[in-house]
């Protein structure tokens, strides 16, 4: 999931001994095992029924900070994009905590974020900074009334394949399982996504003019 690998075999045998070896998992087990899930993108009606079962039954304090936002990020898999796998809901409160653990668990905005939105306003494209959704999604830049994004995808956004010494091509950079699950999510949610990787951006530095034509011709 990490690595955004489509694996459907390796996916099935998981989700046929996890109702039988669900009493092996604590918290931290439960919370990988439907993380992995979600982020690759699989619908298992009976592997989220019985894993989301096993967490909601536990006592919350359990559950550490990133397992609350992991359990948080399947949660809307699977209301958005698996709504067939029904599974227990949370109550209300449940809610809140699961969200609030996303909220409090996001980074702060880098440098180079800073720059891609100053350039963004340059060019007339208002919009919010660290704009919040109603699910608890933190966008870097968006237009909530047009449901447009950009987002400014750094170093660790991504996975880099291996080159042999006879290779004289640059590395290719694949998204990772999180961001392509990110994408996912937001798109299901209706939002038009714009990403702007760091190796793209990065060479513009200090050269405005550049900066803004680039963007102008990312934007939909």
């Amino acid at each position: 999931a990490t690595a955004g690998v489509v694996a459907p075999g390796l996916f099935r045998a998981i989700a046929g001994v996890v109702p039988q070896r669900l009493g092996q998992f604590n918290a931290q087990a439960i919370t990988n095992t439907v993380w992995a899930f979600a982020t690759a993108g699989v619908a298992a009606p009976a592997v989220f029924k019985a894993l989301f079962g096993a967490a909601f039954a536990m006592p919350v304090e359990r559950f550490t900070t990133g397992n609350l936002t992991q359990l948080w990020q399947a949660v809307l898999f699977v209301r958005h994009e698996a709504p067939d796998a029904s599974i227990p809901m949370p109550d209300a409160a449940l809610e809140a905590r699961l969200r609030s653990a996303l909220i409090d668990s996001d980074e702060s905005p880098s440098n180079q974020q800073r720059a891609v939105s100053a350039a963004l306003r340059r060019i007339g494209w208002a919009h919010e900074f660290e704009h919040r959704t109603a699910e608890g999604l933190s966008l870097d830049m968006a237009q909530p009334g047009n449901k447009v994004c950009v987002e400014f995808d750094g170093p660790w956004h991504f996975l880099t394949t291996a080159q042999s010494p006879q290779q004289q091509q640059p590395p290719r950079r694949v998204p990772d399982g999180a961001t392509q699950f990110s994408t996912r999510l937001l798109r299901a949610l209706g939002w038009t996504v714009v990403r702007v990787p760091f190796w793209e951006w990065d060479p513009l530095h200090r050269d405005e003019p550049a900066q803004d034509a680039y963007l102008r011709t990312r934007l939909p």
